[in-house]
């Protein structure tokens, strides 16, 4: 099949996924990502040295083994030493891990790499904001080789798919979109989502976006 067509045939299928449901003045919610089996629990980043595409699991840290559990919680200490951003976030979470709280450690996802290594994370432990974070070695700014390419991005559409499935159409909710908006980068200039100009079309426009940059970026890298 001629490339180009396969990719406009890949736009149209992804564009049928959003089928409108009402929310007040908003009608673009898409019925099919209001159903807990639209997300993909993996995230697939390029492997910067290699060229190679690489699949992460994202797991909730309740879910982990004691000893996988240890080596996550060094793993995050080597992000303290190593410019994490988060501090007092990344101290909370080694100490969660280490008592096994498992209530709190529900609300954490962690992207794991196949030596146990967290290359990132986003959590839900605060009612007034979602965080995220991609590892030191994973960013362009911290003077470290990056390692790994798209993992931002990555976890970011999971993570708002994940709670669009969870919540349904309260994923919608002004207080809810509030958490969102934060959901950005470190600095707020850079933000995806700006505080006082988020609507629900807004995120769904961003995740349709994402979502089809996944497969043309998917395409290019596994010469589908």
């Amino acid at each position: 099949m001629n490339v180009l067509i396969f990719r406009w045939l890949v736009l149209l299928l992804l564009s049928l996924q959003f089928n409108s449901v009402c929310l007040g003045d908003d009608c673009l919610a898409p019925r099919s990502y209001l159903q807990a089996s639209n997300y993909d629990e993996y995230i697939t980043v390029t492997e910067r040295a290699t060229g190679r595409v690489v699949s992460f699991k994202t797991i909730k840290a309740s879910e982990l083994d004691y000893n996988t559990r240890m080596s996550a919680a060094r793993s995050l200490n080597r992000w303290l030493k190593n410019g994490g951003i988060h501090v007092n976030t990344l101290k909370v979470m080694i100490r969660l891990l280490e008592d096994n709280d498992q209530a709190l450690l529900s609300k954490i996802y962690l992207v794991l790499s196949v030596d146990n290594q967290v290359e990132g994370w986003v959590h839900s432990l605060l009612d007034s904001a979602y965080i995220m974070e991609v590892a030191p070695w994973n960013r362009k700014d911290t003077g470290i080789s990056q390692k790994y390419e798209g993992l931002g991005a990555e976890l970011r559409l999971f993570f708002l798919k994940d709670r669009m499935a969870l919540m349904g159409k309260d994923f919608f909710s002004p207080a809810n979109l509030q958490r969102i908006s934060v959901l950005g980068h470190r600095r707020e200039r850079d933000n995806i989502f700006k505080a006082d100009a988020i609507t629900p079309s807004k995120v769904l426009a961003y995740i349709k976006e994402q979502e089809i940059k996944k497969v043309f970026y998917l395409q290019i890298h596994l010469s589908i």
